[in-house]
């Protein structure tokens, strides 16, 4: 960490330390998700409103984090705020069926190609959970496969080959039974993935993939490799998964489904479509979603169970639903945040690059990410890309010197544009990086 980095953060933020220290002592590392820890130590929020945040010590930020991306309207939409408030008098919980999971449901066939039917849950780790169990259940087979570097959720049965080294498991605790039938694969790369499930078709359950892999800075699927993962799992019978919980309403109203124009079997959501609440959902076609159906008489055995306290519940509902009427209503928002997340990699880029820096932003969409190129023109469409063609130091570094001028990026993650996010943040932005490079050279 530099050391000048460092002496301004600390100055800066006396309350988010104090609180972190109080944090350890009730929370492993004082947090409780573990990529919100970096040194030396996070900052605590205190409000937000729009693309802006507050720490502790009442620290002003322009947000490019905005809740994991949850929040693409901005944090707390006054429409949502409102509704949810409604809701609450009602009552937030129900622990039963009711009328606004019909209507967030419906709201979702009408946006997102092939979903027939859905289940909501209340993470994307569930829901790709889930729909692993779906896929199984409707195929009698029990292989997996999924690709390096994509982050499908902290459950053991895909939480392999996620971060390097790619060979070494991802998590302590998790045994290597649990992932015996998860078949590891190269993304991007058809031929190497091809005879992998060529070699495993005769017990391949389904294949889920991340159309922009999350975790190395939303690198893009190749269009023809996600065409390829099509053909081979209808070939084949194998269900194929996409995991749109970060791109679903991100990218689009249909997701990276509209964009690659791929239709997955079954895909799984989170983020956006929880208007800012916890949620996650299995949806996809009828003949494989009525696995888990419990009306149809079957014993108990030949269903597959998914279900949760707080699936459905009408809070997140709610605010879910009154996001997608929002993009649904308003389809001028995706262009225009998509195009000032273009604005940012192109001019962060362009002032490296007058600073002889190499760097070079990946994303796709409103998500992006810069990184800083051990050579120069080095192709990043890879996680292996990530790891051994860029210096992921220098990239918390710069993240972190950002936190000290009004800038909040996650520390080594991707950021994320709201609607309400403008040509002058962007700007700001520029001018933060601008700042910090004495410190990168």
């Amino acid at each position: 960490m530099i050391e000048a980095s460092l002496k301004k953060y600390l100055k800066r933020t006396p309350k988010s330390k104090k609180l972190f220290e109080a944090a350890v002592k009730v929370a492993p590392g004082g947090v409780h998700h573990n990529i919100r820890y970096h040194q030396p130590y996070p900052l605590f929020f205190d409000r937000a409103k729009g693309s802006r945040v507050w720490d502790a010590d009442g620290n002003e930020y322009i947000d490019f984090w905005m809740g994991h991306g949850a929040w693409i309207l901005g944090h707390a939409p006054d429409n949502i705020v409102k509704a949810m408030r409604s809701q609450a008098g009602k009552s937030p919980h129900y622990g039963m069926p009711s009328k606004i999971q019909i209507d967030l449901a419906r709201q979702v066939a009408k946006m997102m190609p092939g979903a027939q039917k859905i289940r909501f849950a209340n993470t994307g780790t569930e829901a790709t959970m889930y729909a692993v169990r779906f896929a199984r259940a409707f195929t009698k087979k029990r292989k997996i496969a999924k690709f390096e570097g994509n982050w499908h959720g902290g459950h053991d049965i895909l939480n392999v080959a996620v971060r390097a080294p790619l060979d070494k498991p991802s998590t302590a605790g998790a045994l290597e039974e649990t992932a015996k039938y998860t078949i590891r694969c190269p993304f991007n790369d058809i031929d190497g993935t091809m005879k992998l499930l060529d070699q495993n078709a005769d017990d391949l359950a389904g294949v889920i993939v991340e159309p922009v892999i999350m975790a190395g800075g939303a690198l893009p699927a190749d269009r023809e490799f996600l065409k390829a993962l099509r053909e081979k799992c209808s070939d084949t019978g194998a269900v194929l998964i996409l995991d749109e919980v970060v791109t679903g309403f991100r990218l689009a109203r249909g997701g990276a489904q509209e964009i690659y124009g791929v239709r997955g079997d079954l895909m799984t959501l989170g983020k956006v479509l929880g208007g800012g609440c916890p949620i996650g959902a299995v949806a996809g076609k009828d003949e494989i979603m009525d696995v888990c159906d419990p009306s149809k008489g079957r014993p108990h055995e030949q269903v597959a169970q998914q279900g949760g306290t707080f699936c459905g519940n009408p809070l997140t509902m709610v605010a879910g639903y009154t996001t997608l009427k929002t993009l649904d209503e308003h389809p001028e928002i995706y262009p225009r945040i998509n195009r000032l997340a273009e604005k940012a990699k192109r001019e962060v880029d362009q002032t490296f690059d007058r600073a002889g820096i190499m760097a070079q932003s990946t994303g796709m969409g409103s998500m992006f990410m810069t990184h800083f190129l051990k050579q120069k023109g080095a192709k990043i469409n890879s996680i292996r890309a990530v790891y051994e063609k860029t210096d992921r130091v220098k990239l918390f570094e710069y993240y972190f010197e950002l936190l000290n001028h009004g800038i909040f990026f996650l520390p080594t993650h991707i950021a994320l544009v709201s609607s309400v996010h403008t040509e002058e943040d962007v700007e700001k932005l520029v001018q933060a990086t601008k700042k910090a490079i004495p410190l990168l050279k």
